[in-house]
């Protein structure tokens, strides 16, 4: 019975040392001692949950999610690790799971902010605003002095087209926390919503000045250097942004647009490919056995499937792109959506047209048509601009064309675009397709700012105004964009890692365009 009893003594002395180590900073070596208890003892609960939230502190996010899942297997019971555990599903983008997570956290402790703030960052995620904006206002109500609530707040206001109201609640966790870089990029995408791109840009300024790293705060306001036709600014913001993280799609997404407006088509329509990268566009990009073709190889003797890829107005612009690939020697077949399947018929160079959802023929090749002006190596004296390209129902009846149903009323639109007209028919075309900005739940993505448990997502949101399609990005706050100032409880039974929410959050989550996930 004493040699168990002296294995319990220094489980604890192990313990008690790699805590202090934790607070002190020496982050390596307490992991190295958590580690050696677990050998010790697989099941210690403390150790696991200890070296879960480490692990969250150290970005590496599955790592954490493992060992705090391990924890909740011995002891369910813990309040904050079903949220610590939240926080980190939410910063893994399984928000099914981590709203899951918080209820079972909140089952355990109903008045517990830093799980409704989770919560509403998961429920945000599953695009529920109005249930996330009563999970933050919950929060707020049990700790109004809760930034990063207040911050998150405005996230799901602006989601649901209340700018004035989003900028209100930006202002007031500014008002807690002057130098919450995350906030001042939701308080400039806010701002922008509302078009004032002046006030919007000293904002996504003043986050710079606090977090010179701070991509989404970069990619935001190259956004709004463009509302104000600065473009060679713009591109400058976005290169600052995507020099700090190479693979951020939307800021891909935007230079490519800022690109295109600028005239320069070929760097421009090779970033433009970015698009597949895309949170809101990675999931219906289309998996074929045959080869994607870029222009990379020949299409004399093949048929080539041109596809639709986004909305009406695109297929109406990029369908002329048919007949240059058809004088390339393919049989080319073109799948458009229903409406505009008829007036499609009229367009030259098309062997075949079917209807999205229709079964395929036989093909050897195929190509988005917003990729053809990259394969075709387009140019601006090189945009197909013989008019008309397609024809309306009048010119069609007078073609004797039998005609059943209306057309689409963009088609004569799109028809009348001639040779003067190709400069301004891009620049079109990269306004209406418009750019992404974080959030900084995180920049016009979203990210989350945590407190007891934290979670970072990142989420375009559409915007408020005609001359945009999508908004900024908010900014819930990641682990990498804020300051881990967590403290440790000592429980009667086990220490809790616990991010205070009147305290910078625990592991905030990166900014873009986000919220800060507690």
């Amino acid at each position: 019975m004493k040699k168990p009893a002296n294995l319990a003594q220094q489980l604890d002395h192990m313990l008690r040392q790699a805590v202090a180590l934790q607070q002190n900073g020496a982050l390596a070596e307490a992991q190295e001692l958590y580690r050696e208890i677990l050998e010790l003892k697989p099941r210690h609960f403390d150790a696991l949950q200890l070296l879960g939230a480490l692990a969250l502190q150290g970005g590496r996010i599955e790592e954490g999610v493992d060992l705090l899942s391990k924890a909740l297997a011995v002891n369910p019971k813990q309040s904050a690790v079903h949220s610590n555990l939240a926080y980190a599903l939410n910063a893994l983008h399984r928000f099914d799971e981590a709203l899951a997570s918080a209820n079972r956290a909140l089952a355990l402790q109903p008045q517990f902010p830093d799980a409704l703030n989770n919560r509403g960052n998961a429920q945000a995620g599953l695009d529920q605003p109005l249930d996330a904006l009563a999970s933050f206002d919950r929060a707020i109500a049990l700790a109004a002095d809760f930034a990063q609530a207040w911050n998150n707040r405005a996230c799901v206001l602006r989601d649901l087209g209340r700018p004035a109201d989003a900028l209100a609640s930006c202002d007031r966790a500014l008002a807690l926390q002057p130098g919450y870089a995350e906030a001042w990029s939701n308080r400039g995408n806010a701002l922008s919503d509302m078009n004032e791109p002046h006030e919007a840009e000293r904002s996504y300024q003043r986050a710079l000045e606090l977090a010179p790293g701070f991509v989404d705060a970069w990619n935001n306001l190259g956004l709004t250097q463009i509302d104000q036709d600065q473009h060679a600014q713009a591109l400058a913001s976005y290169q600052r942004a995507l020099a700090l993280n190479p693979e951020a799609a939307e800021t891909h997404w935007n230079e490519a647009l800022c690109l295109l407006q600028m005239g320069q088509l070929e760097t421009g329509w090779q970033k433009y490919e970015w698009r597949w990268e895309r949170s809101r566009i990675k999931a219906s990009r289309r998996v074929m056995a045959q080869p994607f073709w870029l222009g990379d190889f020949s299409l004399a003797g093949k048929t080539i499937l041109l596809h639709a890829e986004q909305g009406l107005g695109d297929t109406l612009q990029f369908c002329r792109y048919a007949a240059m690939v058809a004088r390339l020697g393919a049989k080319v077949v073109l799948e458009v959506q229903p409406e505009l399947r008829r007036l499609m018929s009229t367009l030259d160079g098309v062997n075949q047209i079917v209807e999205a959802g229709e079964p395929l023929p036989p093909f050897d090749c195929h190509c988005p048509l917003l990729s053809l002006p990259l394969a075709l190596r387009t140019d601006l004296a090189s945009i197909p601009s013989s008019t008309p390209y397609l024809l309306p129902s009048p010119l069609r009846r007078a073609h004797g064309v039998s005609v059943s149903t209306p057309t689409h009323k963009a088609a004569s639109r799109s028809a009348s675009c001639g040779p003067a007209a190709t400069a301004r028919t891009w620049r079109s075309f990269a306004r209406t397709t418009r750019a992404v900005r974080s959030r900084s739940r995180a920049s016009r993505r979203f990210s989350i700012c945590p407190t007891c448990s934290s979670s970072a997502c990142r989420k375009d949101r559409r915007r408020n105004n005609c001359r945009r399609a999508n908004g900024p990005r908010m900014s819930w706050t990641t682990p990498a964009s804020c300051t881990i100032s967590p403290t440790l409880q000592r429980s009667s039974r086990t220490w809790i890692w616990s991010f205070p929410s009147t305290r910078p959050p625990r592991i905030s989550p990166a900014h873009s365009t986000g919220r800060c996930g507690s």
